[in-house]
Formats: C-alpha cells, sequence, structure tokens
C-alpha cells in the first residue's frame, strides 16, 4: 500500500496542475469580451435609461453581440427566433475563439451560414432545429444553444446548493445544459424558488441580460432558491372581490383606446388591459384592425402611442400591443380552462367611450362554440367600445376578453377565453400604419373601354365604381390570390340603393338576395361579370365585391376540357381529375347531378380549372353539423356548384343554366 501511495498523490497533483493549466487557459480566453462600440442614448429609440434593461441592451451591444432590429429600434419586447439566440450564440463563440464572425451566403437564407458555424463547431447537432429557425424560442430551446456557445470549463459552479428545478425534470430535454447555466449564476429563474418555465418565450431584452452574464462571469448571480411549498402545505383560501374592489384594483390596468385614421382624425374606440408594466397590453384585433395610428387613454386621463403590434390572430381576435411608457399597473392572466358555468364575473372597459366602466354578471355557458371558435358567454353587460376590455373572476384575474354581444338579445355576450393569449406569437413588433397599409397588387391596370374610364374601378372596367355614383371614398381595399377584389365603404342606405340601380342602368340583373338579422347580400350578373354588394348594419358598412379583369384573358372553352352535355360551358369534372362517375342524377329542377368519389387534390384541382375557364366564385356555404361544404361558381349563364361531403366521402357536380 506505501507503493501505491507516490502514485495517488502524483496523479492528484498532475490533475491539479492540468486544472490549473486550463483555469489559466479559460481565463486568457475570456479576455477576448471587449468592448468594440459605445452606446449613446438614443441609438434606440425605444430603450430609455429608465428601463430595467437599459444597461443590459447597452452592454451587448458594445460587446458586439446584439444589434437593433433596424437602425432606430432594438424592440426589446420582441421574441427571441431560434435564428437569433443561433446567431448570438455564433457570435460570442467567435469572440471567445478569437474568429472571423461567418459571412452571409448569397442566395441562402440570412442565418444559414450561422447555423452552418453552429453545426460545424458543435454549438448543435446537425439537424437541430430544422425548418424551425424563424419560431420563437422557447426559454430551454435557448438555454441549450447559449450554453454551447463556450466550453463547459467557462461556467464555473458558484451556486452548488441548486440541486434541481422545480418545474424541470432530470430527464427533459436540455436539462444538463440549464442546470449547468443556474449553477454558473448565469440564469437564475423567475421566482424565489428558481422556476425556470421551460416552454416560454424569451424576449431581447431577457436574452441581452443572460448574454452578458456569460461574457461577464463578474455579472453571474449568486442564488439559494426557496423550497417549493409542498402538497401537504395548504394553499391560501383565494380571497373574493366584490365591484368595487375590482374596481380598486383592476381600473388602472385598463384603459380606453381611440383609433385614428390617415388623416389623423378619431374613427373609433375601443378597449384594453395590461398584462406588463413595461406596457405590453392586449386588445381585440378587431380593435385595431385598418388603423393608421391609435393611443391609450389610462384611468388618470393621459394619452399614451400605441407603438407596434408585437402580434395577432385575427381569427381568435386578438392583439399583443405595445404602449408606450412605463410603470403601468399589469393585470394578472388567470386559467380560462377552470373558468365554470355559473360563477360571477366582472367586466371593465370603456364603452361608447366612457372609460373604465365595470359591469357584473355570471359565465353564463364557460365553453360557448360559435362557428369553430370556442367562447364563454356572459351576462355581464357591454356595449360599442367594450371590445378589448377585460373579463375578471372574483380574484380579478383576467379569464377573458370581452369581444362580442348578440344585439337581438339581452346581455348575451362573448368574450375570448384569457388562455389563448399566451398562445399569440409575438415577434419584434411592426407598427399601426405599416401594418394596414394598403398592399399593392400585380394585377395589371386594364385598358379602360368606357368613355368615362373614372367611373369604373381599375381592376375591371366593366364594373362602375362605388363612389363615382355615391361620392363616398372607400375606407379598406382588398383583392385574394384569385382576383377577387372587394372595396369596403361606410354604411348608408341610399347609397346602397343608387348603386344598385347604377348596376341595372348598365346592364346588370338582381340574379340573388340573402338577408340576416342585420345583413344584406345582392348579387348582380351581367353576362360573365358577377358583383356582390354587401351591407352589414352591425359592422355599418357596405362591401363591393367582385373579379379583376385584364379583358384579355376572355376564355374560349377550347383547351383540352371536355364538358358536360347537358351544359356545354360546364367542365366535366371526370375528364378533368380521372375520378371514376358513381352516380348520375336527374334534378327536380332541371339538368343532372353527378357523383364521384371525395379526392381533396382532385377538387382543388378541378376548382382551379373553373377559375381558368373563367369562372367566379359567389356564394360558400358550411355545415359543420352535417359535414358539408358546397361552393358555387357563375360565368355567362352557367353556374356550377361543388358540393364536398365528408360524411358520405363523395363531391357531387351539379352544373345547371340560369
Amino acid at each position: 500500500m506505501r507503493k501505491m501511495r507516490p502514485k495517488v498523490l502524483s496523479l492528484t497533483l498532475a490533475l491539479l496542475l492540468l486544472s490549473q493549466c486550463i483555469t489559466g487557459y479559460a481565463s486568457q480566453q475570456m479576455n477576448s469580451f471587449q468592448k468594440i462600440r459605445t452606446y449613446s442614448p438614443g441609438i434606440f429609440n425605444d430603450i430609455a435609461p429608465s428601463d430595467w434593461f437599459y444597461s443590459e441592451v447597452s452592454n451587448s451591444y458594445c460587446y458586439g453581440i446584439t444589434n437593433g432590429t433596424d437602425e432606430s429600434k432594438f424592440s426589446p419586447y420582441g421574441l427571441v427566433s431560434i435564428a437569433e439566440a443561433l446567431t448570438f450564440a455564433v457570435r460570442v463563440n467567435c469572440i471567445y475563439n478569437s474568429k472571423s464572425a461567418p459571412t452571409p451566403v448569397s442566395g441562402q437564407e440570412w442565418y444559414m451560414a450561422n447555423v452552418d458555424y453552429a453545426v460545424k463547431n458543435g454549438i448543435i447537432k446537425e439537424d437541430s432545429f430544422k425548418n424551425e429557425y424563424d419560431k420563437p424560442a422557447t426559454r430551454s430551446e435557448m438555454g441549450y444553444i447559449f450554453a454551447k456557445s463556450l466550453p463547459f470549463m467557462e461556467f464555473e459552479n458558484i451556486n452548488i446548493k441548486i440541486e434541481s428545478i422545480p418545474d424541470m425534470k432530470y430527464d427533459t430535454l436540455y436539462y444538463n445544459e440549464i442546470i449547468m447555466l443556474y449553477r454558473a449564476g448565469v440564469i437564475t429563474g423567475n421566482d424565489e424558488y428558481g422556476t425556470f418555465s421551460p416552454t416560454a418565450n424569451i424576449t431581447r431584452a431577457e436574452a441581452s441580460a443572460i448574454l452578458n452574464r456569460i461574457i461577464d462571469p463578474t455579472q453571474r448571480k449568486t442564488f439559494v432558491p426557496a423550497s417549493v411549498p409542498t402538497a401537504a402545505t395548504p394553499a391560501p383560501t383565494p380571497v373574493k372581490m366584490d365591484a368595487v374592489a375590482i374596481s380598486d384594483n383592476a381600473g388602472s390596468g385598463v384603459f380606453q383606446i381611440e383609433i385614428y385614421d390617415s388623416s389623423g382624425e378619431a374613427v373609433a374606440n375601443g378597449s384594453g388591459f395590461f398584462i406588463e408594466e413595461s406596457g405590453v397590453a392586449v386588445t381585440n384585433y378587431h380593435v385595431i384592425e385598418d388603423a393608421s395610428s391609435a393611443k391609450a387613454v389610462t384611468l388618470d386621463g393621459n394619452k399614451y402611442d400605441i407603438s407596434v403590434v408585437y402580434g395577432y390572430d385575427k381569427t381568435k381576435d386578438v392583439a399583443i400591443i405595445q404602449v408606450d411608457g412605463n410603470g403601468f399597473t399589469a393585470l394578472k392572466l388567470g386559467d380560462s380552462d377552470k373558468v365554470q358555468t355559473g360563477q360571477r364575473i366582472f367586466c371593465v372597459g370603456s364603452p361608447l367611450g366612457l372609460k373604465n366602466t365595470i359591469s357584473e354578471g355570471v359565465v353564463s355557458n364557460a365553453k360557448r362554440t360559435i362557428e369553430d371558435m370556442t367562447f364563454i358567454q356572459i351576462s355581464a353587460p357591454i356595449s360599442p367600445g367594450s371590445s378589448g376590455g377585460a373579463v375578471l373572476n372574483e380574484q380579478c384575474e383576467v379569464i377573458g376578453i370581452s369581444t362580442a354581444a348578440f344585439t337581438n338579445g339581452q346581455n348575451l355576450n362573448l368574450a375570448v377565453p384569457s388562455n389563448v393569449i399566451p398562445t399569440i406569437t409575438r415577434g419584434a413588433g411592426i407598427t399601426l400604419e405599416k401594418l394596414f397599409a394598403p398592399q399593392p397588387t400585380q394585377t395589371p391596370t386594364p385598358t379602360p373601354v368606357t368613355a368615362q374610364p373614372s367611373a369604373y374601378y381599375k381592376e375591371n372596367n366593366a364594373v362602375r365604381d362605388y363612389t363615382s355614383v355615391t361620392g363616398t371614398p372607400y375606407l379598406k381595399r382588398d383583392i385574394n390570390d384569385k382576383q377577387i377584389v372587394s372595396y369596403t365603404y361606410s354604411f348608408n342606405s341610399d347609397d346602397f340603393i343608387a348603386y344598385a340601380k347604377a348596376l341595372v342602368a348598365d346592364g346588370y340583373t338582381l340574379y340573388k338576395t340573402e338577408t340576416g338579422t342585420d345583413y344584406l347580400d345582392s348579387y348582380f350578373v351581367n353576362g360573365n361579370q358577377m358583383v356582390l354588394i354587401s351591407a352589414n348594419a352591425r359592422l355599418n358598412v357596405i362591401f363591393v365585391i367582385f373579379s379583376a379583369s385584364d379583358n384579355n384573358n376572355q376564355n374560349s372553352g377550347t383547351n383540352k376540357t371536355s364538358y358536360y352535355p347537358e351544359v356545354p360551358e360546364a367542365p366535366n369534372y371526370g375528364t378533368v381529375t380521372g375520378a371514376r362517375l358513381l352516380e348520375k342524377e336527374a334534378r327536380d329542377t332541371g339538368g343532372y347531378m353527378y357523383v364521384y368519389s371525395l379526392d381533396q387534390d382532385q377538387v382543388l384541382k378541378y376548382i382551379d380549372l373553373l377559375y381558368d375557364e373563367g369562372f367566379t366564385l359567389y356564394d360558400k356555404t358550411q355545415n359543420n353539423q352535417y359535414g358539408y361544404l358546397m361552393y358555387t361558381y357563375v360565368k355567362d349563364n352557367t353556374i356550377i356548384c361543388v358540393f364536398i361531403s365528408v360524411g358520405t366521402n363523395e363531391v357531387i357536380i351539379m352544373p345547371s343554366q340560369l
């Protein structure tokens, strides 16, 4: 045994010396991080010296790790994408190893050179995050990438008491990298327990703070996490508030939104509420839609610009916005999945411009499904202008966003569940003016053939311009990839009638009308032209919808397509797609209907051909209960109904003549 001791001692000494060599080498490498540029207040106009992240952003900028999203903005609340996280990590690795940063390759996405470097230098594995580079990074993905930016020996364990992460298991993906960053004091979690929230996204400001701790060990934090309460510890009984307490606690967190058009005139109002003290807020998408600018009016009467929109979902009717300023009252988001029918709720908003109006009611239905969307149905009264306001439970937690009311009912109102809010992907932010700017179209301007070309739409000189008839300018113009044009005008019944008469004077005939509680749709046909005039009393607008045409694309109907003998202008579905005819049946209204087996690709092929042959879509009917979808197309005097029945797995073609 005595003979063994010198060998063990020698080995221990050798390891100690090796450790000292590594430590010395590492420290020398860390000295590579030097400030290469200066930061002056005002370089980024969305960073103020009073912001908590001011020094974090300025430091990472001076070290050359981060840049702005454009020449004047840093977008501190914008979410970090996978590509950006890789770019930051590559810059750290290049500086540490005294390497030049990779140069973008012409013809590739801007980040691919960084991806290739990251794979080659072991930051990520090949095929990691493939086809996901543009999506926002989760906190765990960011931690994994940043942990690989330096050798592990540079992350000295200064928090030896951290043995686990409360909301991550040891076998969770990226666990080893995340706990290494905890122990190195690079990250400390978002509460006293060290909770990490691995699936949440991370902002550019937060990423800057983490990067500073990576490249400057003096900024790393020592941290002793508190013990997480065990299940045996009784949870505190939630305090229930009445309307007075709700108003006191939530009133300053809700604000009125004033909407302005391009001329700076106030045209509408709505509501919103803060979810972060820094001014990040929530409203309905329809509140800000088409706005050129907007302001938030808080309870104290102060007005703040709504600078950017971070993200939105038009279908779910939710938008995340930034109100310029800080120190606002942020409302706490509740769990809308736990909402129960019959529970007491409160609505705070600005109906009809009356700031911070509170109403009280109950949840009439916790999960009301309307047109494939799930809402919370509530009885608390809301009015126009309430949209975007907060629906709160008795703990003053936001469980919904006021969004709609049934005009023919008594207190039958709807709210978007609050759990939709975290699902909205946030980007760097875009101004309202840019977001809703009219989009240029590639449709060539047709050569007018009438004596008064200005009296007709530029997209189709067979359709009279609504403004030329009524003098009312359009509010919005849209054109989709099928060249269907839509103009929106403010509602006036006399204008509606005058325009309909103008179409009749131009040779159009009224083919069909559809009415509802708050709308009237009128279809006018003239040869192969169809125009839809839609009056919507609820939205207080009129739509004029028609097909764009360059008047040089007249299809002769002789392009290798066979037609149904009963309707010579109707392309034969079986010939076009190769589908087998299952059944042919005479219709009571005349003509035949043809039944084929359902194949989605074949249906799309047939519909594309109808567009090529000059048919126009003028009606679409869907019934989810019975599982069918019907499209109706018109050209000249020919109508083709394409009826898709999911229940029977059939597609039915019904051609006929007007």
